[in-house]
């Protein structure tokens, strides 16, 4: 199974010990980014920009709200999707490296949040027949008692809450866009990134 690719989004700024280990009531030891915050995207089809706008504020980019990205981005006509290479663009207007990167996997993804850097993906919800893309946040991930990586911590605009979701259904998700020919989903991460 060969899975998406991601966009890196990062910044020079040590945060300094951004993540917290702790055990879940379920006996899964969870890794997650201390304080992150989603907001709500409200009845908008702004969720990459919502979602962007999180991650830019954990990066320590001052923005007030995801209307202020959607003015450069997306169009102001119709109430549509946002798509990566903008979301890359807007990144680097911001001062932070950012780019795409192909053929990532949900290990990739965990060495990520290791760092404290959010990860952000973009799933298709739909079934086979239709489609509803939609960007969420990777924030921290759990596993097992022998290591297992079971559930990712979604912070997702879309109510503006912190969820788990199982690692086959998000991977599901997360291979299923159809746009084009590329799978895009987009990750935050450090200045070391190489486009690939």
């Amino acid at each position: 199974l060969i899975l998406p690719s991601y966009i890196e989004v990062s910044s020079l700024i040590n945060f300094g010990d951004t993540n917290v280990t702790y055990s879940t009531p379920s006996h899964l030891k969870r890794t997650e980014i201390k304080n992150y915050k989603i907001d709500d995207q409200g009845d908008t089809n702004s969720c990459g920009t919502t979602s962007l706008t999180s991650v830019l504020k954990h990066f320590g980019v001052n923005i007030k709200d995801h209307f202020e990205i959607d003015k450069s981005i997306r169009s102001q006509k119709f109430d549509m999707f946002t798509a990566p290479g903008d979301i890359v663009s807007y990144a680097k207007s911001k001062g932070l490296n950012a780019g795409l990167k192909k053929d990532s996997n949900v290990q990739e993804v965990a060495s990520f949040i290791d760092k404290g850097v959010p990860v952000m993906a973009l799933i298709d919800t739909g079934d086979k027949y239709d489609f509803n893309m939609h960007w969420i946040v990777i924030t921290g991930y759990e596993k097992d008692d022998k290591g297992k990586m079971k559930n990712f911590v979604i912070a997702d605009p879309s109510g503006g809450y912190t969820r788990t979701q199982d690692i086959e259904s998000f991977t599901e998700k997360w291979s299923n866009i159809k746009v084009g020919t590329e799978k895009m989903p987009v990750i935050g991460g450090k200045a070391t990134f190489k486009s690939g």
